[in-house]
């Protein structure tokens, strides 16, 4: 469906009005929950890539139809993703701790020179395939 290349934290609020209008379409309505939850999830794996993933990130999100995989790359393999326990919520580090609570699968991967978080969310009704 789309890539992103983002430089830094300004370019998230692209990111989200992005992910929103690819998965609602031209619909003037409020987006549905599931819209809402993987734009929340790409807009914060995305945060976390470029706070603690090596200062630039790639997104990628795409579609079989029935299913949306959301994709978010860094340069930090050796920085592996940890789900925030036991943090003020002002600290940051949710981003793990949303995914698992919104999508239906959440997993990770890393290379010689990359680090992968994906997500699989039941696709919006209205996304493309």
């Amino acid at each position: 469906m789309r890539t992103w290349h983002l430089a830094s934290t300004r370019d998230l609020a692209g990111l989200r009005a992005d992910v929103s209008k690819i998965l609602t379409g031209d619909r003037a309505s409020a987006p549905e929950q599931s819209v809402d939850g993987l734009v929340l999830i790409a807009s914060e794996l995305a945060t976390n890539a470029l706070r603690h993933g090596g200062g630039s990130a790639t997104v990628h999100l795409s579609t079989d139809g029935p299913t949306c995989l959301l994709e978010v790359v860094d340069r930090a393999p050796g920085a592996p993703p940890q789900v925030a326990v036991d943090r003020d919520s002002g600290d940051g580090g949710f981003g793990l701790v949303l995914a698992l609570g919104v999508a239906r699968e959440v997993g990770w991967f890393r290379t010689e020179t990359s680090k992968c978080v994906w997500t699989v969310h039941t696709a919006p009704v209205h996304a493309p395939s």
